[in-house]
């Protein structure tokens, strides 16, 4: 038994890394444009590493008793045949998968699902539980319900039928539905169906009537679909087989843009606007160590040149790297390609006067002087002045001046956004600054140097603003920083905010977020200019 337990969790173990590459992932609306930019740069199936983690353990704990000469008196209690009927789940269960074991809690009680699959429209548990166990159960239940020795088995029957029936089963199913109207999935407005797999439990048995009650009531349970016995174990060889291609979604901007400071920065950067470079040589003499700060792409800045900052000729190959790319492609190219003439961009004032302040501190003359035509005088021709892309007809800019200003006021909540991946970003949003708040960080300062860390890795306050209004405002948010944005879309699985793909039946749909290269402050570090 043992032995065998071992090889269909060896075959789990295979075909793992196979099923994670074929597997068709949702769609998100997030539209990348940066250079590094692939089809394989996917977000990975929540859970699954750590399932893997669980077949791996399971694996080495096994293979210590199938090795010995001997087979062990008694055989431990192995875990295997829950981890081979959760995986042969996994593969069953409709894609996209999103999640393998995710918990929930309900009235303060551990809700666990095994497969959140069909893009969150379906929730799958597994329950191996046998007759032996529930029969256990019920001998515990007639303890208390026995009065005397006298009471006979009619007298219990007669007890049975007269009080509801009460078990872990029932009472897990409850939780689980309980659980599923409390996260609503955002694309249909309606709670996921709950699919449980009873694996080992029979009621056609004649060990106890209750047992066969059990299965009629979890049947007849909305919302629940009941599915006895174990799936073929052969069903993980389809993870073999790749997952029926499906066409991309076209992606598109929305009319109105919201732009957050990591594209003010790149937008006013010297390596934006200066003539190019004829070799990645040239590139990196083009800049110097220099003790001026030095503005990263996620807007946060250091000293470079100190002796004990190492990163400092990293952040010149950085500089050289924004050069060299946009020998390839301009942002400037990039943004123009996918608006209209009558496309209208936004931003915060927070993220404008933030802008405002590091390109006062750091910039050198010339992005000082189109930071102000851009931000404050919104005038073109000051702001296009002494670019490599002034010769460019109007038309082939994009029309970035006039910026908007996104006022807070008139927005509606995140509640009474529509359910979709807008309303979705906003409330995780709201999840986050409600969190720096808490920790005593006061989301509506506004620091001019540091820039405030919500705790989640490298995302910003300023960051999650930006991501805020415009979702809020139902506008695509164009950002150069993409960390920030991968870090963002795993807070939203975090918070139970699970991202909901795009409508299959639609041949386009609006980007939330526009992810482009990034361009830092870089005139301060140039070699030929002193500032």
């Amino acid at each position: 038994m043992l032995a065998d337990a071992l090889d269909q969790l060896l075959a789990v173990q295979r075909s793992i890394p196979r099923f994670e590459a074929s597997a068709r992932r949702p769609q998100l609306p997030i539209l990348d444009d940066s250079q590094d930019a692939s089809s394989e740069d996917r977000e990975p199936i929540q859970g699954l590493a750590h399932f893997k983690d669980r077949v791996n353990s399971e694996i080495d704990f096994i293979s210590k008793f199938v090795k010995r000469d001997r087979a062990p008196a008694n055989e431990p209690n192995t875990n295997a045949p829950n981890l081979v009927s959760v995986w042969n789940e996994v593969v069953a269960a409709p894609q996209p998968i999103l999640t393998v074991g995710k918990t929930f809690t309900v009235r303060g009680t551990a809700v666990k699902v095994d497969v959140v699959a069909d893009d969150g429209r379906q929730w799958h548990r597994v329950n191996t539980i046998k007759n032996s166990r529930l029969l256990a159960e019920f001998r515990e239940q007639d303890s208390y319900l026995t009065d005397s020795d006298d009471d006979d088995g009619e007298v219990l029957a007669t007890r049975h039928a007269d009080a509801p029936l009460r078990n872990s089963v029932i009472e897990m199913c409850e939780l689980l539905l309980e659980a599923a109207r409390d996260n609503i999935e955002p694309s249909s407005g309606t709670p996921p169906v709950v699919h449980l797999r009873l694996t080992r439990l029979d009621g056609t048995l004649k060990d106890d009537p209750r047992i066969a009650r059990t299965i009629d009531i979890v049947r007849a349970m909305p919302g629940l679909v009941l599915e006895q016995g174990e799936l073929a174990f052969e069903s993980y060889d389809a993870s073999e087989n790749p997952a029926p291609s499906t066409s991309a979604m076209l992606l598109q901007p929305t009319h109105d843009i919201n732009l957050d400071l990591s594209v003010l920065v790149a937008l006013v950067s010297d390596s934006t606007h200066s003539p190019l470079p004829s070799s990645a040589k040239e590139a990196r003499s083009r800049f110097r160590l220099s003790r001026r700060p030095h503005v990263l792409a996620n807007g946060t800045s250091t000293i470079a040149g100190r002796q004990d900052d190492p990163p400092s000729e990293t952040h010149l190959n950085a500089l050289a790297t924004q050069v060299v790319q946009e020998t390839g492609r301009s942002i400037i190219d990039a943004i123009a390609a996918r608006v209209t003439p009558d496309t209208r961009f936004w931003l915060t004032s927070h993220a404008r006067d933030r802008c405002m302040r590091i390109v006062d501190r750091i910039g050198g003359p010339e992005e000082k002087r189109r930071a102000q035509a851009l931000l404050l005088d919104a005038d073109p021709a000051a702001f296009w002045s002494g670019s490599r892309h002034a010769s460019l007809s109007e038309s082939a800019r994009p029309p970035i001046i006039p910026l908007r200003i996104l006022q807070d006021g008139p927005l509606p909540t995140s509640d009474d956004l529509p359910r979709d991946f807008f309303s979705q970003a906003a409330r995780t949003c709201d999840h986050i600054l409600a969190r720096t708040v808490e920790a005593g960080v006061d989301a509506g300062a506004d620091a001019s140097d540091t820039a405030q860390k919500t705790g989640i890795g490298k995302l910003t306050v300023h960051t999650v603003q930006s991501l805020a209004a415009g979702a809020r405002a139902r506008m695509t948010t164009l950002t150069a920083n993409k960390t920030s944005v991968r870090g963002f879309l795993r807070e939203m699985r975090v918070a139970g905010h699970v991202p909901t793909s795009v409508r299959a039946d639609a041949d386009t749909c609006d980007a939330a977020v526009w992810i482009i290269d990034p361009r830092s402050l870089s005139e301060g570090m140039r070699a030929d200019v002193d500032v």
